[in-house]
């Protein structure tokens, strides 16, 4: 991981920013806030599912083991 982003911030943004970057026509920042609303609710997909004593949750046809709640104490 270290190296590759090594390599990206060393060689591949200034290789691509001088090829590719083009100086703006206008002064000031093109982002604008978005104000009243949530985007943890909007960037995300949720479906509601029971866990079974086995820790298996059924998605879409796959059956889809999770951590037990002791592993998410170390994170």
């Amino acid at each position: 991981m270290e190296e590759g982003n090594r390599f990206l911030r060393d060689k591949f943004v200034p290789d691509f920013n001088r090829r590719f970057m083009v100086a703006p026509t206008e002064e000031g920042s093109a982002f604008v806030p978005l104000l009243g609303v949530g985007l943890d609710e909007i960037l995300c997909l949720k479906h509601r599912r029971v866990v079974g004593n086995d820790n298996c949750v059924s998605y879409k046809g796959m059956r889809l083991q999770i951590g037990s709640a002791r592993n998410f104490s170390q994170i």
